[in-house]
């Protein structure tokens, strides 16, 4: 469902079941003013302003799902009570203060022959009712330095928090810093210990291997020089017996 615009629960919009459209849509704003005169000369001077006013024509239709009837005797009704509210168009104010429904005008009436009303127009007029929203340009000069000085109250406090909330930032750091360095530390202390004690346990181990070796070595070399001594004597042995034959 498109929502062109909307004021006080009535809704003006298009959709494939209710087509609630309006026309003629006036906004009026004005000053009233006072006539002087100065050097045979004749201006005018503000005094204040008037009210804003909106005008549009709603068009109600039977045949765009409208109920023709109701829905204009309640725009009356509003008119005759002075009901306000916002005036929505595309989802924002178009303007930034409650209007009051002052005037609602039913006109172009077509009633079917059972009394069943097909269509009419009528025209609304609404008024300003308020205070615009916010700090308008034409605000007193004292205003303005109360405004300013408020905002650089409002800045120097929010420094101030700023500075505070840097301060903290950096001392929790510092802090988170600091716990880190000492947990790495503390590694690198039990890594160093626990190298040196694989290292001396390797060593001593390499050394334990160094004479193993060398002790497998001079068996062999003992054990060698036996077996040739055997095989010499055995030899001289075959030579003196051959000799003796």
């Amino acid at each position: 469902m498109a929502e062109i615009a909307s004021w006080n629960g009535h809704s003006f919009t298009v959709s494939p079941k209710l087509i609630r459209g309006f026309t003629g849509l006036t906004i009026k704003g004005s000053s009233e003013t006072e006539d002087k005169t100065s050097d045979g000369q004749k201006y005018v001077s503000r005094k204040n302003s008037n009210p804003s006013e909106i005008t549009l024509t709603a068009e109600l239709n039977a045949l765009t799902g409208c109920d023709v009837k109701n829905e204009a005797l309640k725009f009356v009704d509003e008119a005759r009570s002075g009901a306000k509210n916002y005036f929505y168009m595309g989802g924002k104010k178009l303007i930034s203060c409650q209007l009051m429904l002052t005037e609602a005008s039913v006109s172009e009436t077509t009633i079917a022959p059972n009394g069943t009303w097909i269509s009419c127009k009528v025209k609304l007029t609404m008024k300003q009712c308020a205070k615009y929203d916010g700090t308008g340009s034409s605000s007193s000069s004292s205003s303005s330095s109360s405004s300013s000085s408020s905002s650089s109250s409002s800045s120097k406090k929010s420094s101030t928090k700023t500075t505070s909330t840097t301060t903290v930032k950096k001392a929790a750091a510092a802090g988170v810093v600091g716990a880190v360095a000492g947990a790495v530390a503390a590694v690198a202390s039990k890594v160093k210990t626990t190298v040196t004690s694989v290292a001396s346990k390797v060593s001593g181990a390499l050394k334990s291997a160094v004479a193993a070796v060398n002790n497998a070595k001079k068996t062999s070399s003992t054990t060698k020089k036996t077996s040739v001594v055997s095989k010499v004597t055995s030899a001289a042995k075959n030579k003196v017996k051959a000799l003796l034959k």
